[in-house]
């Protein structure tokens, strides 16, 4: 009646109702909003309640995991006045392009589906993929990460997020998480260089189709300077290691904690120190070791690739040592910045233009012989074709200033290539 009195059109109508009649017939879990008798309780009982209800979410994220590791008291907190239950039907919208990210969520139920809408801005990269890229739809299943970002830094969602099915979410209100916060400032401290690695990520065009999303703690470490990200690996370590754990954290822990050997900790503590790898939760809520690793594929105009035949330390014998050139990434460094060292540095010389073409992200999962621990090899590969030099130019490429290299590099033919992206960019030295 309301429709028709107002005169909605009636395709419109017809799909008002249609949404309404599905979310109507759909049965939702039942929240604490629908029990409004448990207000009733005491309030201890209440904490112990909602501490129930959401450590399990809380503590399968890293860096809230480390939180509640440090302090005891700040897991029931934050259980208590920052988390909530937000039962959603399906094709709900959970947020759309331009609005304000206030939470961050974890999806305990159900199935989202995801797509960025908003354009990349041109940045005149060699790296750049240009405004008019397509982004792919992702989705999202059960004990995801959702708007991550709303908790480091002030962001508007450039995608929109869609239910499935019917879900159930667990949000963090961030206006609650401050509050909460600011009778912790240890913990504010040792987040502050966490916040700044993942905001430079959060606006580099390398995590572009998932930045409404999560940018996985791994990656964020490995952008942070090595003692920092050294300590909060370390926190990880020990809490695994030791009984002494609070009691509290460990009664709501999803799974049984995997413990190292004394040889494998100091192993795996000599690596971290060195910069070799980082340490955080995997899906598993065990360790996960990550070592992340910037690789170039660079083919010339005749089709012969650029490989790595040997390594080479001061003052021993060259080592054969076939593959692609590449590097680890250092402190504070992205792949983009790992990717023009390894230019710059280590490559041999070359007369021509880089002519770069798609960028490929791999990750692999295994676990590691010599540690026992599972580990994530996290490599991103740029693939480049070398041009010929324009006739009156004297370009070279990758010109290293040292007067000794690590590797030594020569070209072997590919009988097939893999296609390459339509749009390229073209660096000149």
């Amino acid at each position: 009646r309301f429709l028709a009195e107002h005169d909605v059109p009636r395709s419109l109508a017809q799909r008002i109702r249609r949404q309404l009649w599905e979310r109507l017939s759909q049965k939702k879990m039942l929240t604490i909003e629908d029990l409004p008798s448990l207000e009733y309780l005491p309030t201890s009982l209440k904490q112990e309640l909602y501490y129930a209800l959401f450590a399990r979410s809380l503590l399968s994220h890293s860096v809230l995991y480390s939180w509640c590791v440090l302090h005891d008291g700040i897991s029931q907190d934050i259980c208590f006045r920052v988390a909530e239950e937000e039962p959603r039907a399906k094709n709900d919208d959970i947020f759309l392009p331009g609005q304000e990210a206030t939470k961050v969520y974890f999806l305990q139920r159900g199935s989202m589906r995801y797509r960025r809408e908003v354009p990349l801005p041109s940045t005149g990269s060699v790296f750049d993929t240009g405004s008019g890229v397509q982004f792919p739809e992702m989705f999202l299943a059960e004990a995801d990460w959702i708007s991550t970002v709303a908790m480091w830094c002030h962001w508007d969602y450039v995608g929109r997020l869609q239910t499935c099915e019917a879900c159930n979410i667990v949000c963090f209100n961030m206006e609650k998480m401050i509050a909460v916060l600011k009778g912790y400032p240890l913990i504010r401290a040792i987040s502050r260089s966490y916040a700044s690695a993942y905001v430079l990520l959060a606006t580099s065009s390398e995590h572009a189709i998932q930045v409404d999303l999560d940018i996985l703690p791994s990656r964020v470490l490995m952008a942070m300077p090595l003692d920092e990200r050294v300590s909060f690996s370390v926190t990880l370590l020990e809490s695994f290691q030791t009984k002494e754990c609070q009691r509290s954290t460990m009664q709501y822990y999803p799974t049984r904690r995997q413990h190292l050997g004394p040889k494998e900790q100091v192993q795996l503590m000599e690596e971290l120190e060195m910069g070799k790898c980082v340490v955080t939760i995997g899906k598993d809520h065990q360790l996960l070791r990550t070592v992340g690793l910037c690789v170039l594929d660079v083919v010339d105009s005749t089709g012969r690739v650029l490989v790595q035949i040997g390594t080479m330390k001061e003052g021993e014998d060259a080592v054969l040592d076939i593959g692609l050139p590449a590097t680890k990434l250092r402190e504070n460094e992205s792949n983009r910045e790992a990717a023009m060292r390894l230019i710059q540095t280590e490559l041999p010389e070359m007369n021509g233009v880089l002519d770069f073409g798609k960028m490929l992200h791999e990750e692999n999962e295994k676990k590691s012989k010599h540690l026992g621990i599972r580990t994530a090899y996290v490599k991103t590969t740029y693939n480049a074709s070398l041009l010929p030099v324009q006739e009156g130019s004297n370009n070279e490429i990758g010109r290293s200033s040292h007067s000794s290299c690590n590797s030594r590099s020569s070209c072997s033919s590919r009988n097939s290539r893999s296609s390459r992206s339509s749009r390229s960019h073209k660096l000149q030295v």
